[in-house]
Formats: structure tokens, sequence, C-alpha cells
């Protein structure tokens, strides 16, 4: 097998050993520099573009052309001392399996691209160039900003690069288990913030909000034809400080409950479903809705809230993840019958506990923040931004758009190249290759971003390694999926090259 992976383990172990935390990779891009051109690739084939590395290989279809684009750099190291083997960049390998920071997101990756630069080389040397052009980018960056692929793309824009083809494929080498992803999640960042208006307190605009957008984004998920799932919403440092937001009011209440909602099985899974009934914040919505239900039913005579916020928690474990835990502070102002609500916390899979009260007074905040973090499909990028505003209007919370979002990413899975995977698989004793959406935010969606000349081309992400390795401690990548990725990049490469131009 040409890219036999132990032929040149060492140099994938020497990526993993080096340091390369975003705006440190300096190092790691001399290495790769290095070993390329020790396989004897000449100046038009690599060379240095901005803070990037470029191969360039020219093919026999000289109208179409692929791109591989793995990122170098990683996320921090951590707490070393909690790694396997006590060193976040060991590069250790143990039952197949190579340990370090960026084992997986993205070194495997860029140790195929290495590979199959040197695989092409070595055959355009013996006149058996690949099918069509193939560009390797070793971009910087991505796990910030995306500032290698805005390098790339503007040197693209001014080398007019796209216009000589008439058909492009970029391949982004992230983690996805040997799966070929058509998209990615798009991202919208906020700053919400509630006062209290019309005698309602903050919290409880800003919870109502937050309640009513999970309630949109369940509606969503309903109307969509691809495995995107729905669009999510991270609520996460939701501050109701009663120093900072002076002054504060209060009110006298009959008790004090905590409810804490732990998420089951939340992220975003191989395929972007989610199973909406299992995230945090849905449960204590459904908690709350039956709850409410119940008191109106008992006093038909008021429409009043019967538990009002004054404090919510969130947290998540990981970037691409709604909260796995909320916890959210009430305050309790009616009677209401205790075996039912035994009955609904079970419900919902809830905790709940009773907070003693001195003296059944609270203090309210009169200002509450929380920033919001809003991933996006395909069809509901602009949607979402109408519809959270509309919401946030609606329950008296203001808004306020942060720079650094991106649209998703999406290329149609009938596509050609597509067809090239499934045929690659096959060759490489994968019967059925699987296709999906990525589960995370990459520099597909950093792409998309860039306008038309850089949304009519075709984006896909594929790669050895499982995302949910990513940014965690002991993170690692099996090295039978490093070596089954390159076969199987090398044989899409030649079946697509083969296929006549589509006509988008």
């Amino acid at each position: 097998m040409e890219s036999n992976i132990k032929h040149n383990i060492n140099f994938l172990q020497e990526l993993v050993r080096t340091n390369s935390v975003t705006e440190n990779e300096g190092e790691i891009q001399n290495k790769i520099f290095k070993q390329l051109k020790l396989f004897g690739l000449s100046e038009n084939e690599v060379f240095l573009q901005g803070d990037n590395i470029v191969v360039h290989i020219e093919g026999k279809n000289r109208s179409k052309a692929v791109m591989l684009i793995p990122h170098v750099d990683t996320v921090d190291l951590g707490k070393e001392s909690d790694w396997k083997f006590g060193n976040a960049l060991s590069a250790e390998i143990e039952d197949g399996k190579l340990f370090g920071r960026g084992a997986c997101d993205t070194k495997a990756g860029v140790f195929a691209a290495v590979e199959i630069a040197q695989i092409l080389h070595e055959k355009s040397e013996r006149n058996e160039p690949p099918e069509c052009d193939v560009y390797c980018a070793f971009v910087v960056g991505e796990e910030t900003k995306g500032k290698g692929i805005r390098q790339f793309a503007d040197w693209m824009a001014q080398e007019k690069v796209l216009n000589q083809y008439d058909d492009v494929s970029v391949i982004f080498l992230e983690p996805t288990q040997l799966e070929v992803d058509y998209g990615s999640r798009g991202n919208r960042i906020y700053e919400a913030i509630a006062d209290s208006q019309n005698g309602i307190p903050a919290m409880e605009n800003m919870f109502y909000f937050l309640i009513n957008t999970y309630n949109q984004t369940t509606l969503w998920s309903q109307t969509q034809k691809h495995a995107f799932g729905s669009t999510l919403m991270n609520a996460t440092n939701v501050n109701s400080d009663k120093e900072e937001h002076r002054p504060i009011s209060v009110r006298t209440i009959k008790k004090k409950l905590k409810i804490h909602a732990k998420g089951k099985n939340n992220h975003v899974s191989k395929t972007g479903n989610i199973s909406m009934d299992q995230l945090a914040m849905d449960r204590v919505a459904g908690f709350l809705w039956e709850t409410q239900n119940l008191w109106s039913s008992q006093n038909p005579q008021t429409s009043k809230q019967i538990l009002l916020p004054v404090n919510i928690e969130t947290q998540k474990t990981k970037a691409n993840q709604t909260p796995d835990s909320v916890c959210i502070e009430f305050d309790v102002v009616g009677e209401i019958n205790q075996q039912i609500l035994k009955e609904i916390v079970k419900k919902h899979d809830l905790e709940i506990t009773e907070i003693p009260v001195v003296d059944n007074t609270t203090e309210i905040p009169t200002k509450v923040t929380a920033k919001i973090d809003m991933r996006t499909i395909p069809d509901q990028h602009d949607a979402a931004h109408e519809a959270i505003n509309r919401i946030a209007q609606n329950t008296g919370v203001s808004l306020v758009e942060s720079l650094g979002g991106s649209p998703p990413s999406f290329t149609d899975p009938q596509s050609s190249i597509f067809e090239s995977f499934h045929y690659a698989g096959m060759q490489n004793d994968l019967r059925n290759i699987a296709v999906g959406v990525f589960s995370a935010a990459s520099d597909a969606n950093v792409l998309e971003s860039l306008g038309p000349l850089f949304r009519r081309i075709k984006k896909i992400i594929f790669g050895a390694g499982n995302m949910e390795q990513a940014h965690t401690i002991n993170e690692f990548v099996d090295l039978r999926q490093v070596d089954k990725s390159i076969d199987i990049l090398l044989s899409t490469i030649e079946h697509w090259g083969k296929i006549p131009v589509e006509i988008n």
C-alpha cells in the first residue's frame, strides 16, 4: 500500500510533539516546509504564502482542482499532569492510538496532506501526474479567527487561482471518523441585556427570552431535510450581580426552589441530529410550562406566574454544545400541589431542592446580561437573526451582535465529489462511507463568509479522528484511520479528476 503510515510514523509523532498553539505556529510550519523540500518538491510545487505553506501539484486535467486544507494550530495544552504519559505532547502510541494535543485536530490531517504531497510529487516525477490539479494548504489560526484561511483566500483572489478552473472541491481535513461531511453549522454571537420593565423584573425577561428562543429552535428542527438538526442557542455567562446592577427591588415570597437539569447526549452527533427533549434548558422549560398550566387550572381567575426565576447558571463542557448543565433559582409566590410537582420534576429528569428562606423576601437585580452563541444551519442563518431579535423585543431584552460570527457551509451531497468518495470507500474496504454534517464550526465557515467567489466552490469536511476527542485531555487519533484517510483521499482525487466538469 503506497500510503502505509508505518513508513513515516516518526514524522507524525514529530508533528504532535511540536507545540503549535494558535499564534505560535512558526516551528511546526518550518518542520513541514523542510519535510516537503526533503521529498524533492520544487519551488513551484511548494512555497510560503503569508503564514501558510502551499503545495501545488499540476494534474492531467487542468480545468479541475482539489484543495486539501488542514490547520496546523491547536488549542492550549491544558494541565499537563492530567495527561496520559504526563505530557500533552508525548506522541506516545498505545493500542494503535497516538496521544497528544492536536493528534486528531488536526495533525493527523496535516500528516495526511504531507504524505499525499510526497506521493503525488513522486508520481509526477515518473510522468504519472494526478488526474487533476491538487493543492495542499497548511493554514494557521483556525482555532480562533481563521487567520490562515483568510490569507489563503486573499492569495487565491489576488492570483485569480479559482478563475483557472471550471470546478473546485475544497476538502478540510478535520476529524470526522472518515465520514464525508457536506456542511457545518454557522454561528452568530450576541450580548443580551435585560432590564426591569413594566413591573417585570430583569431576570424574568431574560429567562423568557431564553425559553422562547429554545422553543423556536424546536419548531425549526421539524423542517430540516438534511442532517443539520436545528439551530441551537448557547447561553453563557448569565450575569445578575446584585452589587453591579443596583438599585434592586424586593418582593415577598413563600419559598425558594432550585431546579437543576443536567444535559444527556446534548452534543451535536456525527450526523448533526439532536434530541431536543434531552436538552437541559428545554427540560427546565417543560417543567415551567407544566407547573404554570397546573397553577392556572387551579387558579383560573389569575394568570400570574407562580414560579419567578431570580438566577440562572449555565455550563457547557465543549464549544460546540448547548449548555449541558442549567441551574435556575425560583421564587415561589403561590401554593402548588407538592405530589404533582414531584411528578413533573421526575418526568423532566430534574433535581429540585428547596432553599431555606429567612425573612420571606428576596432581592431582585434590575439588570441581567448574557452572552449568546447561536449555532445556525443553512436557510436559517438570517432567519435566526430576525427571530431572536423579534423574541428579544417581545420579552424586553436588547441585543447587540458581536463580530466574529460566520454563516453555515453547505455543499449538495449529490455532487460528484461525493460519488468519488463513495468509490474511494469501496476501493478501500469501506462499503458504505458515511455522509453527514460536521458537528462544529471550521474554516469552511470562514471561507463561506468571504463572498460569492468562495461560496460557489464545493466545501467538504473529512478526516481521521473523532471530534469528541478534539480539545480534550488525552486527545488521540487511531492510526488505522490515519492510514485509511490517506488512501481514501488519493482514490477520491483520482476518481473525481476523471469526471466531466459539473455545470453549477
